[in-house]
């Protein structure tokens, strides 16, 4: 025991000079951070409090061999025995979360009361409403949290639903699902990231669909698709490192495999990502999958989010359109990230889907929306790290009483209208000039033929053309829209906005600074046009 002891004492002596050798060669090679900012100070162009702030900021930002004096620290950390190194707790099956707000105790009582107040506005419109709890990766029984940790997710959890279901608003609670136990966690969780992984995701796509089924017995649903047998795990071994192991690098709790799941069956489905100006469509993988996250020949630890692999990231908008799927019924699904993956799986179930961040959504509110959209089941799935977002309960719900009794006014009819980029000065086309200011409009067309050219999109836009700046934005799938009733978008003009004229792409919406090719010219006739003012 004692040799066990003596030879860790010299391993940490080690480690210390590397340690300190390491931070004395990083403050040389940035010492022009600190002379730069020193002689601003010395020459008057800067305070010494500001001297200090840009010193600090700089050498955070450009410090160099930052992850690696990242992983050093995790390193001597892990060692000498500690359970927490900047912020980062490693629960007591190796497992990484976080210590900050999203763990405190919370007042519940007030969000509940927004979800409430939503499910009551829906309730009146004839629209079905859920609330699905989402899982932490710390255990319902707490097996995982280290003596002397406090962790208040799931009584906040326990707390939200206890008082939506005192209210009568439906739940559905995936924590006994995921995380009851610390056996579940560590099934259904990545290690190093707050993310539950593609299995966990899986299981909340089961269960919510069996919801819908039970709740719309009417709806076809293809059963067969909600077992696992019927897709594919696809693993690629110690490729990311989470959003908890970026604070304390690859040694504390190690790296993670990265999981994704595809389908063993054939698909067709569409992701349009409007306020990024991405569409997808094709197969699952073409639709749904990011393969950049998972083709690079070695893993980016730190500069990549590999939980991204399912649609790519966190956007205020994503719509999903899927013909051959077995349900009609429209999903309208107000997320935070952990929804991605399910999000996903969905699509090979229901024909539409469209889902709505509340963090990034500006272009007026969910109340706005869902007049637009006229879902038939609006889902709200949370989990408890987002319980501290006021963003995510605010639906608008304020601006209901406001009535608009404008004159309704048919103020474009036409039987078609043909967009041909190769006769326009610019690359888009204009439907109508000069939107009011306010005012409730609606756009429609039965169908749309792509006469020149591939495109598998429509843009339409409310458009600055001084500016060039986009206000508000709606893609539609070719495809899906001629097939399934047409093309539909109600939107509200800001109050504030200057002269917004309504413009077409057809297809993506070119680069802001580039030319469209000559081969990638497209033509498109529109048919059955109308546009209504309120």
């Amino acid at each position: 025991m004692k040799r066990i002891r003596k030879h860790a004492g010299w391993t940490l002596r080690v480690l210390a000079v590397v340690f300190s050798a390491f931070i004395f060669m990083a403050a040389w090679e940035n010492h022009a951070i600190t002379t730069e900012q020193w002689r601003n100070w010395r020459a008057g162009k800067i305070t010494f409090a500001e001297f200090v702030d840009n010193v600090s900021s700089g050498l955070l930002s450009d410090l160099s061999g930052k992850n690696t004096y990242i992983n050093l620290n995790g390193l001597y950390a892990r060692l000498t025995g500690q359970i927490t190194c900047n912020d980062v707790v490693r629960l007591n099956d190796g497992m990484l979360t976080i210590m900050d707000t999203t763990v405190e105790r919370l007042g519940m009582e007030p969000r509940a009361e927004s979800i409430s107040e939503l499910d009551s506005y829906l309730e009146e419109k004839g629209i079905e409403f859920l609330y699905v709890q989402a899982p932490d990766k710390v255990d319902q029984e707490k097996e995982l949290l280290p003596d002397g940790i406090k962790n208040y997710t799931n009584e906040n959890a326990d707390e939200l639903l206890s008082y939506l279901e005192d209210v009568g608003v439906a739940t559905l609670d995936l924590r006994p699902y995921t995380s009851a136990t610390a056996e579940l966690s560590e099934t259904y969780f990545y290690n190093t990231d707050h993310h539950w992984n593609a299995l966990g995701g899986f299981v909340g796509f089961q269960k919510i669909t069996e919801y819908i089924q039970e709740k719309f017995p009417e709806t076809e649903i293809n059963e067969e698709i909600l077992s696992l047998d019927q897709w594919e795990i696809h693993i690629k071994e110690d490729w990311f490192l989470g959003s908890r192991g970026k604070r304390v690098g690859i040694y504390f709790g190690g790296v993670d495999d990265l999981m994704w799941i595809t389908p063993k069956f054939e698909t067709e489905i569409s992701c349009s990502i409007p306020y990024s100006n991405q569409f997808y469509k094709g197969t699952f993988e073409e639709a749904n999958i990011r393969e950049e996250y998972y083709e690079s020949d070695d893993p980016d630890y730190f500069n990549k989010g590999a939980y991204g692999v399912y649609i790519g990231g966190d956007y205020a908008l994503v719509q999903h359109r899927n013909a051959e799927a077995a349900s009609d019924l429209k999903l309208l699904i107000i997320k935070d990230s952990f929804t991605r993956p399910m999000q996903a799986f969905l699509s090979t179930e229901f024909q539409e889907i469209d889902v709505i961040d509340l963090r990034y959504y500006m272009a007026g509110t969910l109340v706005d929306y869902i007049e637009d959209s006229q879902p038939d089941i609006v889902i709200q799935m949370l989990y408890p790290g987002s319980f501290s977002k006021d963003l995510q309960f605010s639906y608008g719900l304020d601006e209901v009483a406001e009535e608009r009794t404008g004159e309704i006014q048919k103020v474009l009819v036409e039987e078609s209208v043909v967009i041909d980029q190769t006769d326009m000065e610019a690359d888009y086309g204009v439907l109508f000039e000069e939107l009011e200011p306010g005012a409730v409009y609606e756009l429609t067309f039965d169908c749309a033929d792509v006469l020149q050219g591939e495109s598998d999109c429509i843009t339409v836009a409310l458009y600055d053309e001084a500016s060039g700046a986009v206000s508000q934005i709606r893609q539609f799938d070719i495809g899906y829209c001629n097939e399934n009733g047409g093309y539909h978008w109600r939107f509200i003009v800001p109050e504030d906005s200057e002269v917004l004229s309504l413009v077409l792409w057809p297809g993506l919406r070119p680069e802001a600074d580039g030319e469209t090719d000559e081969d990638e010219v497209k033509t498109l006739e529109l048919y059955g046009i109308e546009l209504i003012r309120s």
